[in-house]
C-alpha cells in the first residue's frame, strides 16, 4: 500500500523530490507551504532549482513558505492555474515543474484537473505524490 503524503517524513519527502526534478528548473508548485516547500526552499538556496513560485489558498501555509525564505509565493483564493503556466512558457522558461504535494491528497481531482492542463501546455515535467 502506498503510503500517505501526510505520512512522510522530510527526509522522505526530500529523497523523492531530489530524484524527480530536474537541476536548474523552475518550479511552480500549487498548494506550497509544506514539507515540499520546505524542500524546495533547501534546493534554490544550494543552487539545485533555479527558481520558484508557489501558490496555496491559505495565507497561513504562504506565510509558513516565506518563512522559510523561499523565492515567491502567491495567495489566490481563486485562481487558473492554466494563466500561470502560460505566462512560465512565455517567459522562456525550459524546464518548468508543476509540482503538487498536498493538494493531490487533499482535493484529488482539482490536482488532475491542474496535471490536464499542464500536459495540454506541454510541460512535461509534473511532480506529485502519489504520482499523477
Amino acid at each position: 500500500m502506498i503510503k500517505k503524503y501526510s505520512d512522510m517524513s522530510q527526509e522522505e519527502v526530500d529523497e523523492f523530490i531530489g530524484e524527480r526534478v530536474p537541476k536548474g528548473s523552475f518550479v511552480y508548485e500549487i498548494g506550497c507551504g509544506g514539507k515540499s516547500s520546505v524542500t524546495f526552499g533547501k534546493m534554490w538556496k544550494s543552487g539545485l532549482i533555479g527558481s520558484y513560485l508557489g501558490c496555496n489558498f491559505d495565507s497561513d501555509a504562504v506565510d509558513e513558505a516565506r518563512e522559510q525564505g523561499l523565492t515567491a509565493r502567491l495567495v489566490a483564493k481563486d485562481f487558473n492555474p492554466k494563466i500561470i503556466l502560460e505566462s512560465l512558457k512565455k517567459c522562456g522558461k525550459e524546464i518548468a515543474v508543476l509540482a503538487m504535494f498536498g493538494l493531490l491528497e487533499k482535493a484529488p481531482e482539482v490536482a488532475k484537473n491542474y496535471a490536464k492542463q499542464a500536459r495540454d501546455l506541454e510541460i512535461k515535467n509534473i511532480v506529485s505524490y502519489p504520482e499523477i
